[in-house]
């Protein structure tokens, strides 16, 4: 009978490890660099959320890379500054559940009050990781027709699962 107990307690704890291993948080990641090429040490980053309007403030370190990790998932802007070069401000950043997004922002010289607005990009794109998956909307799963309302019927519509 102890020994059930303690098989019992073993699959409770290793369970919870489980359960707090997955999260809903993203982050932003991207490096800076200048129209050369060479790596923007010390630029100012500033991550908006656009939902809510928390702001972080990070810098890049001596390689031109910043990291903004449990971010929400959400809208977001990233602006770029730094001395001598024109701000760069990137829009509608959709940050989805548990994933990564890289923004690497290319500065061009001129002077800090100019402010370049990127509006029209390519789709942001998975580089990170070769892991197949993704996130069905709610207004996806709202308008599609599922046989008895049935979630496991979205399984057939990512590749991988």
């Amino acid at each position: 009978m102890r020994n059930h107990w303690i098989g019992v307690l073993f699959l409770a704890i290793s369970t919870v490890g489980l359960l707090s291993a997955q999260t809903q948080q993203g982050r932003i990641i991207g490096r800076v660099t200048d129209s050369s090429a060479a790596v923007v040490p010390n630029a100012g980053v500033t991550i908006e959320n656009i939902d809510n309007g928390e702001k972080r403030i990070l810098t890049t370190n001596n390689a031109g890379d910043y990291v903004a990790p449990n971010l929400p998932p959400g809208n977001y802007q990233v602006t770029v500054e730094a001395p001598n070069f024109k701000t760069i401000q990137r829009q509608n950043i959709r940050l989805e559940v548990a994933t990564d997004v890289r923004i690497d922002v290319i500065l061009s010289p001129g002077a800090a009050s100019e402010i370049v607005q990127v509006t029209a990009e390519q789709p942001l794109v998975e580089t990170l990781n070769d892991t197949l998956g993704g996130t069905i909307t709610n207004k996806a799963i709202n308008e599609l027709p599922l046989q008895g309302r049935d979630f496991q019927n979205l399984l057939e519509l990512r590749p991988g699962i």
